[in-house]
């Protein structure tokens, strides 16, 4: 029984990645459906009194450390997306790292327990490569965390436009071009 029980955990674990591909699915596909379902005024009208600039400033954004958030990336897949408030990409890295991961120690199991030479080094060579998958993961990942971090203060304005007029002078013909930020 117990054989059993360890060779389905070893398939789970080697269809992680087709099941987080599926979770990923899933939480895609419910968010849809319940933006669709919502039809619920999501505005609320306080009779606080009304804030000045500054007190709008500080309670609206507060500024995210990038080296926190590097490091929390790096120690647990996704902590770092989480902490910048960004979750469907804590959602996607998390699943990425966790799949990579356990496919590099289902394929060191199989590595260790194959006696075929041909079988050992095939192994070997996968199990280095998803290692090597994995280390890129965490690295572009962490990396993804530092820069999120850093840009977390930066305007993002609903005035960024650029206009491009025509303007007929005398014979010719000349392009105004205004650019709002």
């Amino acid at each position: 029984m117990s054989k059993f029980l360890i060779n389905t955990i070893h398939e789970i674990i080697r269809n992680s990645s087709c099941i987080s591909i599926v979770l990923v699915l899933l939480l895609m596909s419910s968010n849809g459906i319940t933006q669709i379902v919502s039809t619920q005024d999501s505005v609320r009208v306080s009779s606080a009194p009304a804030q000045t600039g500054e007190d709008v400033k500080d309670s609206i954004h507060t500024p995210k450390s990038p080296r926190k958030a590097m490091l929390y990336s790096a120690l647990f897949p996704g902590m770092g997306q989480l902490y910048n408030g960004k979750k469907f990409k804590a959602l996607v890295f998390f699943c990425t790292e966790f799949g990579l991961m356990s496919n590099s120690i289902y394929l060191n199991q199989k590595y260790v327990s194959s006696t075929n030479e041909l079988d050992r080094d095939f192994y070997l060579n996968n199990r280095n490569l998803s290692t090597w998958y994995l280390i890129g993961a965490v690295l572009f990942s962490s990396i993804d965390a530092f820069v999120d971090a850093h840009l977390s203060d930066f305007d993002e304005s609903s005035d960024l436009s650029l206009r491009v007029n025509p303007v007929q002078r005398g014979n010719g013909l000349m392009l105004n071009v205004a650019v709002n930020f």
